[in-house]
């Protein structure tokens, strides 16, 4: 698959379905879903010279819908060369909970420490009707902690530090700096626009209003840090005709704002082997969610599918860490199904998930890494195509 760039270069608008407000304020979310991107790739490789090569045509459409994009991921650019990757930034595990552990004669935190959260039982088990009928573990600290979590965590971690809590399997005490775990999250800014009567070039009256976009540059001049979404996807040949991402200035979100859209000299990283050793040895992984992935069954996935096939058995999850539902909807432009789409909650981004391999065969568990890392995991085909689930794996260690 080949790896994009796309760098807005206005703040990014991904509407969040919620009508205007009273105060004439268009809101974004503080994240494009995978359908945002999705749509927006298909679009690009389906429209060569700006027009739209298959309109009419619902087969060819079907086909177009059936791409598989993955992501998005964000990226850290390089200000000069902006199709060179710096590294990519992931979701804050929701098994990670970081604590202030230092701070300056301000007051400001210096230092935090991460603890994590893994599948256990307490000296006091309490009884949670939802988790014990899904068969699951309650999930506890490794380790007691003093006082309140640190309220300004990153929201994105690094790269670095992001495998290196997928490889050490959840060891606690790990001390850093914030900016050397991550970002708190991407700046918003707000734009006042104005209404202008058709073809009278004058204001209407009264025609003032807001947009918030997300804006892909951090910091004050001479230390910002400029960053893109990343996502993969495949050539392919619909109806005669060739399809691939070119490198072009091209829209993406509200407003029709514009973006670079660049091939990227970094692809996503590859499955550490020190992963890979411990899930075969162990047979015990951790599976993290990158983008909000749709399981039927709400917070959990549907372990009937082919995705967790393990010999003749299934893989089980014995515990989860599950954020609030976040809620996506849109606008179906299908031809003959125009209309709006249903409101569907998906299981966030950074959401983790305790998988017991139970006793399967290397080869097994060696075929169940390559479907889950980096992969799409949600259950139906077209939102995995959409870019919903995608997913790595890590090590864990259970609570003694």
């Amino acid at each position: 698959m080949k790896t994009f760039l796309i760098g807005p270069r206005d703040p990014l608008i991904v509407r969040d379905g919620k009508p205007i407000g009273g105060d004439a304020s268009i809101e974004t979310l503080p994240f494009p879903f995978p359908s945002t991107t999705a749509g927006a790739v298909r679009t690009r490789m389906a429209s060569p010279t700006g027009e739209f090569l298959f309109a009419g045509n619902k087969v060819a459409c079907d086909a177009l819908r059936s791409i598989p994009v993955q992501g998005p991921i964000l990226a850290e650019i390089n200000a000069e060369h902006e199709d060179t990757a710096i590294q990519y930034l992931f979701p804050a595990p929701r098994d990670a909970t970081v604590f202030p552990k230092k701070c300056d004669k301000d007051n400001k935190v210096t230092d935090v420490e991460v603890q994590a959260l893994v599948p256990g039982n307490l000296e006091k088990q309490p009884q949670v009707d939802s988790i014990v009928e899904a068969g699951l573990q309650l999930i506890v600290a490794k380790k007691e902690s003093v006082g309140k979590p640190f309220d300004k965590a990153p929201v994105f971690w690094a790269q670095k530090e992001f495998l290196h809590w997928l490889e050490m399997g959840c060891v606690s005490g790990e001390v850093l700096k914030p900016d050397e775990l991550g970002i708190e999250g991407l700046p918003m800014e707000t734009r006042v626009h104005v209404v202008i009567q058709s073809g009278e070039r004058v204001a209407l009256d009264g025609g003032l209003f807001q947009t918030k976009g997300l804006r892909f540059a951090q910091g004050k001049f001479g230390k910002t840090r400029h960053f893109a979404l990343s996502v993969r996807t495949e050539p392919r040949t619909i109806a005669s005709e060739p399809l691939d991402l070119r490198e072009e200035l091209a829209p993406i979100g509200g407003e029709r704002r514009l973006a670079r859209w660049r091939a990227s000299k970094l692809d996503w990283p590859t499955l550490p082997e020190k992963i890979r050793q411990s899930v075969l040895t162990h047979k015990k992984a951790r599976l993290v969610l990158l983008t909000p992935a749709m399981f039927c069954q709400g917070a959990l996935p549907d372990m009937t599918q082919a995705l967790w096939a393990l010999d003749d058995k299934r893989a089980k999850i014995v515990g989860a860490c599950v954020g609030r539902p976040v809620v996506v909807s849109g606008w179906d432009m299908t031809l003959g199904a125009r209309g709006e789409k249903p409101t569907r909650r998906l299981a966030p981004a950074g959401s983790v998930y305790f998988v017991d391999l139970g006793e399967a065969s290397p080869t097994a568990i060696e075929a169940w890494l390559g479907r889950m890392w980096l992969q799409c995991v949600s259950d139906a085909e077209q939102d995995r195509y959409d870019g919903f689930g995608l997913a790595m794996v890590g090590v864990w260690e259970e609570r003694k």
